[in-house]
Protein backbone atom coordinates (compact mmCIF):
# COMPACT_ATOMS: atom_id res chain seq x y z
CA UNK A 1 0.00 0.00 0.00
CA UNK A 2 2.76 2.38 0.81
CA UNK A 3 4.71 1.23 -2.49
CA UNK A 4 1.46 2.09 -4.60
CA UNK A 5 1.22 5.88 -2.57
CA UNK A 6 5.21 6.83 -3.20
CA UNK A 7 4.68 5.83 -6.92
CA UNK A 8 1.72 8.24 -6.74
CA UNK A 9 3.76 10.79 -5.54
CA UNK A 10 6.19 10.97 -8.73
CA UNK A 11 3.55 11.50 -11.03
CA UNK A 12 3.17 15.49 -10.43
CA UNK A 13 6.73 15.53 -9.96
CA UNK A 14 7.34 13.91 -13.81
CA UNK A 15 4.58 16.92 -14.69
CA UNK A 16 7.05 19.38 -13.69
CA UNK A 17 9.75 17.68 -15.73
CA UNK A 18 7.63 17.20 -18.79
CA UNK A 19 6.76 21.39 -18.82
CA UNK A 20 10.23 22.35 -18.20
CA UNK A 21 10.87 20.27 -21.19
CA UNK A 22 8.01 21.53 -23.57
CA UNK A 23 9.14 25.55 -22.49
CA UNK A 24 13.02 24.19 -23.20
CA UNK A 25 12.20 22.70 -26.81
CA UNK A 26 13.38 19.30 -25.78
CA UNK A 27 13.61 16.60 -28.64
CA UNK A 28 10.82 13.89 -29.13
CA UNK A 29 12.79 11.15 -27.48
CA UNK A 30 12.70 12.51 -23.85
CA UNK A 31 9.02 13.44 -24.32
CA UNK A 32 8.93 9.75 -25.42
CA UNK A 33 10.43 9.04 -22.42
CA UNK A 34 8.79 10.35 -19.98
CA UNK A 35 5.63 9.51 -20.99
CA UNK A 36 6.85 5.80 -21.02
CA UNK A 37 8.07 6.11 -17.20
CA UNK A 38 4.61 7.65 -16.28
CA UNK A 39 2.73 4.71 -17.87
CA UNK A 40 4.82 2.78 -16.14
CA UNK A 41 4.13 3.75 -13.01
CA UNK A 42 -0.12 3.99 -13.53
CA UNK A 43 0.14 0.08 -14.61
CA UNK A 44 2.25 -0.84 -11.56
CA UNK A 45 -0.14 1.34 -9.25
CA UNK A 46 -3.07 -0.74 -11.01
CA UNK A 47 -2.26 -4.08 -10.22
CA UNK A 48 -0.82 -3.20 -6.81
CA UNK A 49 -3.79 -1.39 -5.87
CA UNK A 50 -5.99 -4.37 -7.18
CA UNK A 51 -4.21 -6.64 -5.47
CA UNK A 52 -4.40 -4.58 -2.19
CA UNK A 53 -8.06 -4.12 -2.65
CA UNK A 54 -8.94 -7.63 -2.95
CA UNK A 55 -6.70 -8.88 -0.60
CA UNK A 56 -8.00 -6.68 1.89
CA UNK A 57 -11.49 -7.42 1.37
CA UNK A 58 -11.00 -11.32 1.83
CA UNK A 59 -9.34 -10.75 4.65
CA UNK A 60 -11.64 -8.63 5.93
CA UNK A 61 -15.05 -10.92 5.50
CA UNK A 62 -12.57 -13.52 6.70
CA UNK A 63 -12.12 -11.71 10.13
CA UNK A 64 -15.47 -10.57 10.38
CA UNK A 65 -16.16 -14.19 10.39
CA UNK A 66 -14.72 -15.06 12.72
CA UNK A 67 -15.27 -12.49 15.37
CA UNK A 68 -19.05 -12.82 15.00
CA UNK A 69 -18.61 -16.54 15.34
CA UNK A 70 -16.77 -16.39 18.38
CA UNK A 71 -18.94 -13.72 19.79
CA UNK A 72 -22.09 -16.11 19.24
CA UNK A 73 -19.95 -18.75 20.83
CA UNK A 74 -20.07 -16.65 23.99
CA UNK A 75 -23.67 -15.45 23.91
CA UNK A 76 -24.25 -19.38 23.37
CA UNK A 77 -21.99 -20.45 26.04
CA UNK A 78 -23.21 -17.29 28.79
CA UNK A 79 -25.75 -17.86 32.01
CA UNK A 80 -29.33 -17.72 30.38
CA UNK A 81 -29.53 -15.14 33.35
CA UNK A 82 -26.81 -12.72 31.85
CA UNK A 83 -28.64 -12.42 28.84
CA UNK A 84 -32.36 -11.56 30.25
CA UNK A 85 -31.28 -7.84 30.28
CA UNK A 86 -30.04 -7.87 25.96
CA UNK A 87 -33.46 -7.80 23.72
CA UNK A 88 -32.34 -10.68 20.63
CA UNK A 89 -32.92 -7.24 18.26
CA UNK A 90 -29.67 -6.16 20.16
CA UNK A 91 -27.54 -9.31 20.36
CA UNK A 92 -28.51 -9.38 16.70
CA UNK A 93 -26.36 -5.62 16.17
CA UNK A 94 -23.70 -6.69 18.47
CA UNK A 95 -23.35 -9.97 16.36
CA UNK A 96 -23.49 -8.26 12.98
CA UNK A 97 -23.47 -4.46 12.68
CA UNK A 98 -20.77 -3.88 15.98
CA UNK A 99 -18.50 -6.88 15.11
CA UNK A 100 -18.01 -5.17 11.66
CA UNK A 101 -17.25 -2.17 12.62
CA UNK A 102 -14.17 -3.58 14.77
CA UNK A 103 -13.12 -5.28 11.48
CA UNK A 104 -13.49 -2.19 9.80
CA UNK A 105 -10.78 -0.92 12.00
CA UNK A 106 -8.02 -3.10 10.00
CA UNK A 107 -9.90 -3.17 6.56
CA UNK A 108 -10.45 0.61 6.08
CA UNK A 109 -9.41 2.94 9.16
CA UNK A 110 -5.78 1.55 9.34
CA UNK A 111 -5.10 1.40 5.75
CA UNK A 112 -7.20 4.94 5.01
CA UNK A 113 -5.12 6.51 7.96
CA UNK A 114 -1.46 5.05 6.75
CA UNK A 115 -2.17 6.05 3.35
CA UNK A 116 -3.57 9.43 4.47
CA UNK A 117 -0.31 9.96 6.41
CA UNK A 118 2.26 8.95 3.97
CA UNK A 119 0.71 10.70 1.42
CA UNK A 120 0.46 14.13 3.58
CA UNK A 121 3.96 13.34 5.05
CA UNK A 122 5.50 12.37 1.56
CA UNK A 123 4.10 15.45 -0.61
CA UNK A 124 4.95 17.73 1.94
CA UNK A 125 8.36 16.79 2.26
CA UNK A 126 8.45 17.14 -1.74
CA UNK A 127 6.95 20.47 -1.82
CA UNK A 128 9.37 21.77 0.69
CA UNK A 129 12.18 20.27 -1.27
CA UNK A 130 10.99 21.99 -4.93
CA UNK A 131 9.71 25.27 -3.02
CA UNK A 132 9.84 25.74 0.46
CA UNK A 133 8.85 29.83 0.17
CA UNK A 134 5.44 28.45 -1.26
CA UNK A 135 5.43 25.03 0.97
CA UNK A 136 5.14 27.48 4.08
CA UNK A 137 2.06 29.23 3.30
CA UNK A 138 0.29 25.87 3.94
CA UNK A 139 1.21 25.80 7.46
CA UNK A 140 -0.99 28.46 8.20
CA UNK A 141 -4.42 27.04 7.89
CA UNK A 142 -3.76 23.85 9.90
CA UNK A 143 -4.49 25.70 13.41
CA UNK A 144 -7.78 26.52 12.08
CA UNK A 145 -8.08 23.14 10.59
CA UNK A 146 -6.97 21.49 14.20
CA UNK A 147 -10.11 23.37 16.02
CA UNK A 148 -12.96 21.94 13.40
CA UNK A 149 -11.41 18.54 13.71
CA UNK A 150 -11.33 18.53 17.65
CA UNK A 151 -14.83 20.11 17.97
CA UNK A 152 -16.09 17.39 15.22
CA UNK A 153 -14.29 14.74 17.02
CA UNK A 154 -15.86 15.53 20.71
CA UNK A 155 -19.60 15.42 19.47
CA UNK A 156 -19.56 12.54 16.83
CA UNK A 157 -18.90 9.49 19.78
CA UNK A 158 -22.30 10.69 21.42
CA UNK A 159 -24.01 11.01 18.17
CA UNK A 160 -22.56 7.45 17.11
CA UNK A 161 -23.56 5.79 20.24
CA UNK A 162 -27.39 7.14 19.79
CA UNK A 163 -27.17 5.97 16.46
CA UNK A 164 -26.44 2.15 17.68
CA UNK A 165 -28.70 1.89 20.04
CA UNK A 166 -31.11 3.49 18.41
CA UNK A 167 -30.55 0.93 15.50
CA UNK A 168 -31.19 -2.17 18.34
CA UNK A 169 -34.24 -0.71 19.32
CA UNK A 170 -35.49 -0.23 16.01
CA UNK A 171 -34.36 -3.88 15.49
CA UNK A 172 -35.92 -5.23 19.04
CA UNK A 173 -39.12 -4.14 17.81
CA UNK A 174 -39.01 -5.61 14.33
CA UNK A 175 -38.25 -8.77 15.26
CA UNK A 176 -40.99 -8.71 17.95
CA UNK A 177 -43.59 -8.20 15.58
CA UNK A 178 -42.26 -10.18 12.43
CA UNK A 179 -42.08 -13.50 15.05
CA UNK A 180 -45.54 -12.78 16.42
CA UNK A 181 -47.49 -11.51 13.48
CA UNK A 182 -50.40 -13.90 14.28
CA UNK A 183 -50.83 -12.61 17.58
CA UNK A 184 -50.42 -9.23 16.34
CA UNK A 185 -52.94 -9.65 13.84
CA UNK A 186 -55.56 -11.01 16.27
CA UNK A 187 -54.82 -7.98 19.12
CA UNK A 188 -54.98 -5.24 15.86
CA UNK A 189 -51.89 -4.44 17.13
CA UNK A 190 -50.41 -3.14 14.26
CA UNK A 191 -50.73 0.57 14.72
CA UNK A 192 -49.21 0.03 17.85
CA UNK A 193 -46.25 -1.47 16.60
CA UNK A 194 -45.59 1.43 13.82
CA UNK A 195 -46.05 3.46 16.41
CA UNK A 196 -43.19 2.11 18.45
CA UNK A 197 -41.03 1.73 15.09
CA UNK A 198 -41.81 5.31 13.94
CA UNK A 199 -40.75 6.45 17.51
CA UNK A 200 -37.38 4.78 17.26
CA UNK A 201 -37.15 5.20 13.90
CA UNK A 202 -37.44 8.85 14.38
CA UNK A 203 -34.72 8.57 17.28
CA UNK A 204 -32.31 6.83 14.70
CA UNK A 205 -33.39 9.47 11.61
CA UNK A 206 -32.56 12.45 14.22
CA UNK A 207 -29.40 10.93 15.19
CA UNK A 208 -28.42 10.31 11.60
CA UNK A 209 -29.64 13.53 10.82
CA UNK A 210 -27.72 15.57 13.25
CA UNK A 211 -24.29 13.61 12.43
CA UNK A 212 -24.72 14.76 8.67
CA UNK A 213 -25.47 18.64 9.40
CA UNK A 214 -22.38 18.46 10.98
CA UNK A 215 -20.30 16.95 8.10
CA UNK A 216 -22.27 19.49 5.97
CA UNK A 217 -21.14 22.04 7.76
CA UNK A 218 -17.13 20.41 8.13
CA UNK A 219 -16.80 20.23 4.69
CA UNK A 220 -17.44 23.00 3.41
CA UNK A 221 -15.27 25.13 6.25
CA UNK A 222 -12.62 22.83 5.01
CA UNK A 223 -13.20 23.08 1.00
CA UNK A 224 -12.74 27.20 1.86
CA UNK A 225 -9.95 27.04 3.85
CA UNK A 226 -8.11 24.71 1.65
CA UNK A 227 -9.51 26.57 -1.65
CA UNK A 228 -7.89 29.71 -0.17
CA UNK A 229 -4.56 28.25 0.45
CA UNK A 230 -4.67 27.04 -3.46
CA UNK A 231 -5.83 30.21 -4.48
CA UNK A 232 -2.93 31.99 -2.43
CA UNK A 233 -0.06 29.14 -3.97
CA UNK A 234 -0.91 29.81 -6.89
CA UNK A 235 -1.21 33.59 -7.16
CA UNK A 236 2.32 33.47 -4.77
CA UNK A 237 3.39 30.75 -7.37
CA UNK A 238 2.45 32.56 -10.75
CA UNK A 239 4.12 35.96 -9.46
CA UNK A 240 7.81 33.96 -8.58
CA UNK A 241 7.36 32.64 -12.13
CA UNK A 242 6.69 35.78 -14.00
CA UNK A 243 9.86 36.71 -11.81
CA UNK A 244 12.23 33.48 -13.11
CA UNK A 245 12.45 32.90 -10.03
CA UNK A 246 10.99 29.24 -10.28
CA UNK A 247 10.08 27.39 -13.44
CA UNK A 248 6.29 27.16 -14.64
CA UNK A 249 6.57 23.74 -14.01
CA UNK A 250 7.27 24.06 -10.81
CA UNK A 251 4.18 25.98 -10.05
CA UNK A 252 2.15 23.51 -11.88
CA UNK A 253 3.51 20.42 -9.95
CA UNK A 254 2.68 22.55 -6.72
CA UNK A 255 -0.95 22.81 -7.46
CA UNK A 256 -1.40 19.29 -8.69
CA UNK A 257 0.43 18.05 -5.73
CA UNK A 258 -1.79 20.48 -3.75
CA UNK A 259 -4.98 18.75 -5.23
CA UNK A 260 -3.64 15.37 -4.46
CA UNK A 261 -4.27 16.33 -0.81
CA UNK A 262 -7.56 17.74 -1.27
CA UNK A 263 -8.70 14.05 -0.39
CA UNK A 264 -7.24 12.71 2.45
CA UNK A 265 -7.52 15.79 4.35
CA UNK A 266 -11.16 15.72 3.93
CA UNK A 267 -11.05 12.53 4.55
CA UNK A 268 -9.54 13.01 7.69
CA UNK A 269 -13.51 13.60 9.10
CA UNK A 270 -14.27 10.32 7.47
CA UNK A 271 -11.70 9.09 9.77
CA UNK A 272 -12.88 10.35 12.78
CA UNK A 273 -16.05 9.20 12.29
CA UNK A 274 -14.65 5.33 11.68
CA UNK A 275 -12.44 5.77 14.61
CA UNK A 276 -15.46 6.82 17.03
CA UNK A 277 -17.46 4.10 15.32
CA UNK A 278 -15.04 1.61 16.24
CA UNK A 279 -14.34 2.81 19.73
CA UNK A 280 -18.72 2.93 20.38
CA UNK A 281 -18.62 -0.48 19.05
CA UNK A 282 -15.95 -1.93 21.18
CA UNK A 283 -17.40 -0.37 24.18
CA UNK A 284 -20.63 -2.11 23.05
CA UNK A 285 -19.02 -5.48 23.24
CA UNK A 286 -16.80 -5.02 25.95
CA UNK A 287 -19.76 -3.85 28.11
CA UNK A 288 -21.98 -7.31 27.01
CA UNK A 289 -18.87 -9.60 27.51
CA UNK A 290 -18.50 -7.97 31.13
CA UNK A 291 -22.27 -9.00 31.96
CA UNK A 292 -22.68 -12.44 29.95
CA UNK A 293 -20.75 -14.67 32.10
CA UNK A 294 -20.04 -18.25 30.82
CA UNK A 295 -21.62 -20.75 33.36
CA UNK A 296 -18.73 -21.67 35.67
CA UNK A 297 -17.25 -24.67 34.45
CA UNK A 298 -14.40 -26.94 36.18
CA UNK A 299 -11.29 -26.64 34.75
CA UNK A 300 -11.09 -30.36 34.61
CA UNK A 301 -14.84 -31.32 34.61
CA UNK A 302 -15.73 -34.53 36.56
CA UNK A 303 -17.16 -37.18 33.77
CA UNK A 304 -20.99 -37.95 34.01
CA UNK A 305 -21.64 -41.20 36.12
CA UNK A 306 -22.16 -44.22 34.35
CA UNK A 307 -25.93 -43.91 35.98
CA UNK A 308 -28.06 -41.06 36.41
CA UNK A 309 -28.61 -42.47 40.23
CA UNK A 310 -30.10 -39.73 41.68
CA UNK A 311 -30.45 -35.66 41.13
CA UNK A 312 -30.59 -33.88 43.87
CA UNK A 313 -31.49 -30.20 44.78
CA UNK A 314 -30.13 -28.93 48.25
CA UNK A 315 -31.85 -25.66 49.62
CA UNK A 316 -32.34 -24.31 45.89
CA UNK A 317 -32.82 -20.53 46.14
CA UNK A 318 -32.73 -18.56 42.73
CA UNK A 319 -33.16 -15.15 42.01
CA UNK A 320 -33.69 -13.14 38.59
CA UNK A 321 -33.37 -9.26 40.35
CA UNK A 322 -31.44 -9.66 43.83
CA UNK A 323 -33.75 -9.46 46.74
CA UNK A 324 -36.77 -11.07 44.40
CA UNK A 325 -36.45 -14.73 45.02
CA UNK A 326 -38.73 -16.59 42.69
CA UNK A 327 -37.44 -19.96 44.41
CA UNK A 328 -36.54 -20.04 48.01
CA UNK A 329 -34.88 -23.52 49.91
CA UNK A 330 -36.27 -26.11 47.55
CA UNK A 331 -35.10 -29.46 48.69
CA UNK A 332 -36.21 -32.60 46.54
CA UNK A 333 -34.75 -36.12 44.67
CA UNK A 334 -35.18 -37.44 41.34
CA UNK A 335 -33.94 -40.94 40.92
CA UNK A 336 -33.47 -43.41 38.38
CA UNK A 337 -36.69 -44.17 36.57
CA UNK A 338 -38.52 -42.08 39.29
CA UNK A 339 -41.59 -40.01 38.20
CA UNK A 340 -42.23 -36.59 39.79
CA UNK A 341 -44.93 -34.46 39.09
CA UNK A 342 -44.65 -30.48 40.63
CA UNK A 343 -47.55 -28.78 40.36
CA UNK A 344 -48.67 -25.03 41.53
CA UNK A 345 -50.52 -21.69 39.79
CA UNK A 346 -48.83 -19.78 37.33
CA UNK A 347 -45.74 -17.57 38.34
CA UNK A 348 -44.99 -20.17 41.24
CA UNK A 349 -41.53 -20.92 39.86
CA UNK A 350 -42.34 -24.29 38.08
CA UNK A 351 -40.84 -23.17 34.54
CA UNK A 352 -37.34 -21.30 36.14
CA UNK A 353 -37.14 -24.56 38.23
CA UNK A 354 -37.28 -26.97 34.94
CA UNK A 355 -34.66 -24.25 33.38
CA UNK A 356 -32.46 -25.53 36.42
CA UNK A 357 -32.28 -29.06 35.58
CA UNK A 358 -30.68 -29.05 32.18
CA UNK A 359 -28.53 -25.80 33.85
CA UNK A 360 -29.60 -23.14 31.81
CA UNK A 361 -28.97 -21.25 35.21
CA UNK A 362 -27.23 -21.58 38.28
CA UNK A 363 -28.98 -21.11 41.59
CA UNK A 364 -28.27 -18.00 43.88
CA UNK A 365 -27.84 -20.49 46.62
CA UNK A 366 -27.61 -23.97 47.31
CA UNK A 367 -26.58 -26.87 44.68
CA UNK A 368 -27.57 -29.50 41.96
CA UNK A 369 -26.24 -32.80 41.78
CA UNK A 370 -26.55 -35.47 39.21
CA UNK A 371 -25.58 -38.84 40.67
CA UNK A 372 -22.88 -37.56 43.90
CA UNK A 373 -21.38 -35.01 41.57
CA UNK A 374 -22.46 -31.57 41.59
CA UNK A 375 -23.49 -29.72 38.62
CA UNK A 376 -20.72 -27.21 38.42
CA UNK A 377 -18.35 -30.11 38.32
CA UNK A 378 -19.85 -31.56 34.96
CA UNK A 379 -19.31 -30.33 31.30
CA UNK A 380 -22.80 -28.07 30.80
CA UNK A 381 -23.07 -29.50 27.22
CA UNK A 382 -22.17 -32.96 28.39
CA UNK A 383 -24.77 -32.69 30.94
CA UNK A 384 -27.50 -31.56 28.46
CA UNK A 385 -27.09 -35.10 26.19
CA UNK A 386 -28.28 -36.55 29.17
CA UNK A 387 -31.09 -34.51 29.61
CA UNK A 388 -34.17 -34.31 27.34
CA UNK A 389 -36.39 -30.76 28.05
CA UNK A 390 -39.49 -30.15 26.78
CA UNK A 391 -40.27 -26.27 27.41
CA UNK A 392 -43.42 -24.30 27.33
CA UNK A 393 -41.91 -22.52 23.99
CA UNK A 394 -40.99 -24.75 21.70
CA UNK A 395 -38.13 -23.99 19.05
CA UNK A 396 -39.06 -25.54 15.58
CA UNK A 397 -37.30 -23.46 12.68
CA UNK A 398 -37.47 -22.97 8.44
CA UNK A 399 -36.49 -26.55 7.11
CA UNK A 400 -37.59 -30.47 6.69
CA UNK A 401 -39.10 -32.58 9.72
CA UNK A 402 -35.77 -34.90 10.17
CA UNK A 403 -33.77 -31.79 10.61
CA UNK A 404 -36.37 -29.94 13.60
CA UNK A 405 -36.43 -33.59 14.82
CA UNK A 406 -32.53 -34.49 15.09
CA UNK A 407 -31.57 -30.89 16.23
CA UNK A 408 -28.75 -31.41 18.27
CA UNK A 409 -28.49 -35.24 18.67
CA UNK A 410 -24.95 -36.19 17.86
CA UNK A 411 -25.54 -39.68 17.60
CA UNK A 412 -26.38 -42.01 15.08
CA UNK A 413 -30.11 -42.69 14.98
CA UNK A 414 -31.74 -46.22 13.19
CA UNK A 415 -34.92 -45.98 11.86
CA UNK A 416 -36.22 -48.37 14.20
CA UNK A 417 -35.51 -46.10 16.86
CA UNK A 418 -36.73 -43.11 15.07
CA UNK A 419 -40.26 -44.64 14.17
CA UNK A 420 -40.60 -45.88 18.17
CA UNK A 421 -39.79 -42.31 19.31
CA UNK A 422 -42.38 -40.95 16.72
CA UNK A 423 -44.85 -43.42 17.94
CA UNK A 424 -44.42 -42.65 21.68
CA UNK A 425 -44.69 -39.29 21.20
CA UNK A 426 -47.58 -39.60 18.78
CA UNK A 427 -46.11 -37.67 16.11
CA UNK A 428 -46.54 -40.34 13.47
CA UNK A 429 -49.76 -39.28 12.54
CA UNK A 430 -48.60 -35.88 11.93
CA UNK A 431 -45.52 -36.73 9.33
CA UNK A 432 -48.66 -39.32 7.81
CA UNK A 433 -50.59 -36.50 6.62
CA UNK A 434 -47.66 -34.60 4.86
CA UNK A 435 -46.95 -35.64 1.38
CA UNK A 436 -43.19 -35.87 1.56
CA UNK A 437 -42.98 -37.73 5.15
CA UNK A 438 -40.34 -36.57 7.31
CA UNK A 439 -38.70 -34.52 4.50
CA UNK A 440 -41.74 -32.45 4.39
CA UNK A 441 -40.72 -28.56 4.81
CA UNK A 442 -41.33 -26.78 7.91
CA UNK A 443 -41.96 -23.35 7.51
CA UNK A 444 -40.11 -20.27 10.54
CA UNK A 445 -41.36 -21.14 14.00
CA UNK A 446 -43.07 -24.19 13.02
CA UNK A 447 -45.36 -23.04 10.19
CA UNK A 448 -48.69 -24.49 10.18
CA UNK A 449 -48.26 -27.10 13.05
CA UNK A 450 -50.51 -26.03 16.30
CA UNK A 451 -49.25 -25.81 19.86
CA UNK A 452 -50.09 -29.26 20.68
CA UNK A 453 -48.19 -30.67 17.43
CA UNK A 454 -45.38 -28.35 18.02
CA UNK A 455 -45.31 -30.09 22.08
CA UNK A 456 -45.10 -33.38 20.73
CA UNK A 457 -42.38 -32.61 18.11
CA UNK A 458 -40.15 -31.00 21.37
CA UNK A 459 -40.80 -34.74 22.54
CA UNK A 460 -40.08 -36.49 20.45
CA UNK A 461 -36.99 -34.44 20.10
CA UNK A 462 -35.94 -35.03 23.96
CA UNK A 463 -36.42 -38.70 23.15
CA UNK A 464 -34.19 -39.12 20.80
CA UNK A 465 -31.80 -37.71 22.59
CA UNK A 466 -31.74 -41.22 25.13
CA UNK A 467 -31.97 -39.11 27.85
CA UNK A 468 -31.85 -40.30 31.23
CA UNK A 469 -34.00 -37.45 32.36
CA UNK A 470 -36.96 -35.52 30.87
CA UNK A 471 -37.79 -32.30 32.08
CA UNK A 472 -41.89 -31.78 30.20
CA UNK A 473 -42.71 -28.37 31.48
CA UNK A 474 -47.13 -28.02 30.88
CA UNK A 475 -48.04 -30.92 28.57
CA UNK A 476 -51.21 -31.61 30.16
CA UNK A 477 -53.57 -28.07 28.79
CA UNK A 478 -51.98 -28.54 25.33
CA UNK A 479 -52.78 -31.91 24.27
CA UNK A 480 -56.59 -33.00 24.73
CA UNK A 481 -57.06 -36.10 27.26
CA UNK A 482 -56.69 -39.41 25.09
CA UNK A 483 -53.29 -37.92 23.42
CA UNK A 484 -52.25 -36.90 26.91
CA UNK A 485 -53.30 -40.83 28.06
CA UNK A 486 -51.88 -42.28 25.17
CA UNK A 487 -48.16 -40.63 25.30
CA UNK A 488 -47.39 -41.13 28.84
CA UNK A 489 -49.01 -44.40 29.30
CA UNK A 490 -46.36 -45.41 26.75
CA UNK A 491 -43.92 -43.52 28.64
CA UNK A 492 -44.89 -45.87 31.73
CA UNK A 493 -44.30 -49.11 29.74
CA UNK A 494 -41.58 -48.02 27.75
CA UNK A 495 -39.50 -45.23 29.13
CA UNK A 496 -36.58 -46.61 31.19
CA UNK A 497 -35.53 -42.68 32.78
CA UNK A 498 -36.76 -40.64 35.28
CA UNK A 499 -39.82 -37.95 34.33
CA UNK A 500 -40.18 -34.73 36.21
CA UNK A 501 -43.46 -32.71 34.65
CA UNK A 502 -44.39 -29.15 35.80
CA UNK A 503 -47.31 -28.05 35.47
CA UNK A 504 -51.42 -26.87 36.67
CA UNK A 505 -52.25 -30.48 37.24
CA UNK A 506 -51.36 -34.40 36.57
CA UNK A 507 -52.10 -35.09 32.71
CA UNK A 508 -54.27 -38.40 31.97
CA UNK A 509 -52.08 -41.24 31.87
CA UNK A 510 -49.16 -39.84 33.57
CA UNK A 511 -48.86 -41.62 37.15
CA UNK A 512 -46.33 -40.45 39.23
CA UNK A 513 -44.65 -41.71 42.09
CA UNK A 514 -44.77 -38.32 43.97
CA UNK A 515 -46.57 -34.94 43.38
CA UNK A 516 -44.87 -31.68 44.82
CA UNK A 517 -46.64 -28.58 45.29
CA UNK A 518 -45.18 -25.05 44.78
CA UNK A 519 -46.46 -21.93 45.59
CA UNK A 520 -44.80 -18.49 45.73
CA UNK A 521 -41.10 -20.15 45.49
CA UNK A 522 -41.39 -22.57 48.09
CA UNK A 523 -42.62 -26.54 48.08
CA UNK A 524 -45.71 -26.39 50.04
CA UNK A 525 -46.41 -30.32 50.17
CA UNK A 526 -46.03 -33.40 49.12
CA UNK A 527 -47.77 -36.51 48.07
CA UNK A 528 -46.48 -39.75 48.34
CA UNK A 529 -48.04 -42.11 45.97
CA UNK A 530 -46.10 -45.05 45.64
Amino acid sequence: MVFVIVLGLALPYLLKVLIDKMMSRAPLEEFLFIGGVGAAILCVQFVLAWLQRSLASSAAEEGHRLLRDALLERVLGANMLALKSHHSGELATLLENDTRELVGLYESFLPSLVQTLVLLLGTGAILFWMEPRLSAMLLLPLPVLGVLLILFERSIRKRIARIQQARGRVLSTLFDALSGLDALKVYTGESFVKARVEHHGKELSESRTRLAYQQALLFPALNLGLGVTMLGALVVGGYFASSNEISVGSVAAFYVYLSRTLAPIRGGTELIYGWNRYRTSRERILRFLEVAKPLQTAEHPTPLPESLGTLRLEAVTFSYKPSEPVLEQIDFELGASQWIAILGPSGAGKSTLGKLIPRLFDPSQGSIHYGDVPFTELDPLVLRQKIGYVGQEVLLFEGTFRENLLFGVREEIDDDFLQWVLDISCVTPIIEEREDGLESQLGQGGGDLSGGQKKRVALARALLRRPEVIVIDQMASDLEASLNKSIFTRLTEEFEGAILYLGHRVPDGFQPDAVYWLEAGRLARREQLA
